[in-house]
C-alpha cells in the first residue's frame, strides 16, 4: 500500500471513529433521561434539563471533531487522486461550511431552550391544614435567558374533583415580566375550605404558559375542624 493510499485510509478510519463516537455518546445521553423518568415520574424536569445541557454542550465539540475528520479524508482524496479528487474536496468543503453554520445555529437554538426562565422551587408544594386555614408558600422565578419575557401563572382544576367545595388558590403576583437576569419572588397561598373532604388528597399544577420548566404541583389536604381552639379571652 502506498503512502498516500495508507493516508487515505486511515483519515477513513478516524472518520468512521468518530462518526461513531458521536452517535453512541447522544445515543447514552438520550438512554439516561428515558431511564431516569422511568425509575422517577417526577424527575423528568431535571433529567430533560440535564439531557439539553449535555447536548449543548457535546454537540459543538462533536461537530468540529467530525469536519475536521471529513477534512483528512478529503485532504488524503486530493493527494491520491489528482483533479478529480481537488473539485471533489472544493464543493464538500463548501457543503461543510454550510453544515457547520447549520450546527452552530442549532447548537444556539438547544442552548436558548435550555436557559428559558426557570423557577428556583421545588416540583411540588404540600398544603395540609384545618379548615378556614390559609397556607402559603413562596418560591422565585429567574429569567436567566438575555432576552426579557412576560410570565402569566395559571391555576390547573384539582383532581380529585374536590365536589363543589371552592379551593381558593392566590398567586401574588400572577402576571409580571422579567428583564434579562431578573428574578422575582412569588406568593402562593391556598385556603382550606370547610366542606372539603378531611384527609383526602386533591392535586391541581401551578404553570405558565409557554414556559415549560416552570411546573409546580399543589397537593392540598384537608384535616378537618380544628378539635381545639385557642382565643383571646375577653377583658373584664
Amino acid at each position: 500500500m502506498t503512502n498516500n493510499s495508507q493516508t487515505l485510509a486511515d483519515a477513513l478510519k478516524t472518520l468512521e471513529g468518530q462518526v461513531v463516537e458521536s452517535y453512541v455518546d447522544g445515543w447514552k445521553s438520550y438512554w439516561k433521561l428515558v431511564t431516569d423518568v422511568a425509575r422517577d415520574p417526577s424527575s423528568f424536569q431535571t433529567a430533560q434539563k440535564e439531557y439539553l445541557n449535555h447536548v449543548v454542550q457535546t454537540v459543538p465539540g462533536n461537530v468540529s471533531k467530525t469536519l475536521q475528520a471529513g477534512v483528512r479524508v478529503y485532504g488524503a482524496l486530493i493527494q491520491s487522486g489528482g483533479q478529480l479528487a481537488g473539485e471533489l474536496y472544493t464543493r464538500t468543503a463548501q457543503d461543510l461550511t454550510k453544515a457547520a453554520t447549520a450546527a452552530a445555529t442549532t447548537a444556539e437554538t438547544v442552548a436558548a431552550r435550555v436557559v428559558e426562565p426557570a423557577p428556583v422551587a421545588p416540583s411540588e408544594f404540600t398544603f395540609e391544614g384545618y379548615a378556614e386555614e390559609t397556607l402559603s408558600k413562596r418560591f422565585l422565578v429567574s429569567n436567566r435567558s438575555p432576552h426579557p419575557v412576560d410570565v402569566a401563572l395559571e391555576i390547573s382544576s384539582f383532581t380529585p374533583d374536590t365536589e363543589g367545595a371552592l379551593v381558593q388558590v392566590n398567586v401574588t403576583p400572577q402576571t409580571f415580566s422579567l428583564a434579562a437576569n431578573e428574578e422575582n419572588v412569588v406568593s402562593c397561598a391556598v385556603t382550606i375550605p370547610p366542606s372539603l373532604t378531611p384527609m383526602k388528597d386533591h392535586r391541581a399544577v401551578l404553570s405558565a404558559p409557554g414556559l415549560p420548566s416552570l411546573s409546580i404541583g399543589l397537593h392540598v389536604r384537608s384535616m378537618g375542624e380544628r378539635d381545639v381552639v385557642i382565643e383571646d379571652a375577653p377583658t373584664a
